[in-house]
């Protein structure tokens, strides 16, 4: 890719006068006037495209903001991404609309200082970065520059190679590397995992929906809703378990563990699934309209997922099955627009996995010939299954589908924002996701959309939430996924 072509031109005669008093909206301040500047902030791409509104959060206090030319380049260059060109574009505007004010305290760089650190390479796109804010570091201590007598130059990404070398080469006083801070989601297991709850067997009622408990006014205060909750009955350290339910306004509905959708039943490893029963009956309930499934390789979240479209399709709940898939690539090499074909063809290598699980849910009876060349659009089209990209959906809207988006611990949350808000009404939308597993290198578990979700959708009746503890793929891999 040629990060030189299309470049945004930035004119270099507009710099911020130092300690300038700005009156502008500053982030969620209301009518502060800025105060004397104190650091500069230098942004790393990754924190851009992760919030493309960043600068407003970073100018609060009356800091400097300083763009190194490199993410400039590179901020360019993804706006022909397919992931994330909306963010690229934003960011690109948002920079363009403060240097094209005077005294806004944003400032494009770049000038480097590769001469300190020789192990620095000017052929490497993070050390250009690091060199830039090495500059700005060199600069503070120099009356005649713009950057002098601000107390402390900080480097903000959220790569770990890059705050690693920026540590082991940034030796100096009044520099650091640091991590995007703002809304970062410190979700712990605990928050979505099975909620216990205990009682009698006197609690339990029955209506035509089944067995429920109702709730009293403490239990109303205390029980999440969309988190699967284990009932369990007996005294002290002897507690059974009875059964598990999801809650349904003032009661806990406890749920069929017989339940099967397209054939597929619950799948255990020795001891009873509880988090597959409560996922069957989140993805199957009309009432609950996203379904988050969160947990490791094998837990069967993607099974479970197709199999409640094709059966809900079937009873003409649905007229959609639509399946997204951020394609994150382990390389640099974006290479997916030159493979010939359809959208089909070109995502096929990204659907692997929804085959090899529509396999194992339209499972041939006893002496059915199987054509195994059968193409992956044509069995993707024998299913009801769409497949697009997730750049195709912006500007879109989805009703009566279901739709499930796959390997979401990949997304940011702008497009996780965007998917969810291009459901129409009818429209149920499913992500399946591993956080151990992130393979966008500008998300950690703390910046993944996935994460962010999760957290803002807790406890809310038309949400589900379920986090599978049980890899069923096979002792070996259950093993691996113990200790490795």
């Amino acid at each position: 890719m040629d990060r030189n072509k299309n470049v945004v031109s930035i004119p270099r005669n507009r710099r911020p006068v130092k300690n300038s008093i700005n009156k502008e909206k500053i982030g969620n301040d209301n009518n502060l006037e800025k105060k004397e500047a104190k650091n500069i902030i230098v942004v790393d791409t990754n924190v851009l495209i992760q919030d493309p509104d960043c600068i407003k959060f970073f100018l609060r206090g009356g800091n400097l903001v300083v763009i190194p030319w490199q993410v400039l380049l590179e901020l360019d260059g993804l706006k022909r991404s397919r992931e994330v060109s909306l963010e690229a574009g934003l960011a690109i505007s948002n920079i363009y609309s403060f240097i094209a004010k005077d005294n806004a305290n944003v400032v494009v760089e770049t000038n480097t200082n590769f001469t300190d650190k020789k192990k620095l390479k000017d052929s490497i796109p993070d050390h250009i970065i690091i060199a830039t804010a090495f500059f700005v570091v060199k600069k503070l201590t120099d009356p005649k520059s713009f950057y002098f007598s601000y107390q402390k130059v900080k480097l903000v990404s959220n790569d770990y190679g890059m705050r690693i070398a920026a540590k082991v080469l940034g030796n100096y006083t009044l520099f650091s590397c640091e991590p995007y801070q703002r809304d970062i989601t410190k979700l712990k297991e605990a928050e979505f995992t099975l909620f216990n709850y205990i009682t009698t067997q006197e609690n339990l009622k029955t209506n035509e929906q089944g067995v429920y408990i109702e709730l009293s006014t403490k239990d109303k205060k205390r029980i999440p809703f969309g988190i699967p909750v284990m009932i369990k009955m007996g005294t002290g350290k002897d507690l059974t378990p009875y059964g598990i339910a999801l809650r349904r306004q003032d009661n806990l509905e406890i749920l069929d563990c017989n339940i099967s959708l397209a054939g597929i039943k619950v799948k255990n490893n020795g001891s009873i699934n509880w988090e597959q029963i409560a996922a069957f009956h989140a993805l199957s309930d009309i009432r609950v309209f996203s379904v988050f499934l969160q947990g490791g390789s094998g837990s069967g979240k993607t099974l479970l997922a197709l199999a409640a479209a094709i059966h809900q399709r079937g009873l003409k709940r649905y007229q959609q099955i639509l399946v997204i898939r951020p394609t994150v690539y382990l390389s640099d090499d974006d290479n997916q627009g030159y493979v010939p074909g359809d959208i089909e063809r070109k995502l096929s290598p990204w659907f692997l996995a929804i085959r090899h699980n529509l396999a194992v849910i339209n499972k041939p009876k006893k002496n059915a010939k199987v054509d195994p060349n059968l193409k992956t659009e044509i069995i993707l089209a024998q299913n009801g299954i769409e497949i697009q990209p997730l750049g195709n959906l912006r500007g879109a809207s989805f009703e009566n589908c279901f739709m499930i988006v796959e390997e979401a611990q990949n997304l940011t949350r702008k497009q996780i924002k965007a998917i969810i808000t291009r459901a129409g009404k009818g429209t149920k939308v499913v992500f399946t996701g591993d956080l151990n597993q992130i393979d966008n290198q500008g998300l950690t578990r703390e910046s993944s959309g996935l994460a962010y979700a999760i957290s803002r959708f807790r406890n809310q009746p038309i949400i589900a939430i379920i986090n599978f503890a049980q890899t069923l793929r096979s002792e070996l891999a259950s093993l691996a996924d113990k200790i490795l």
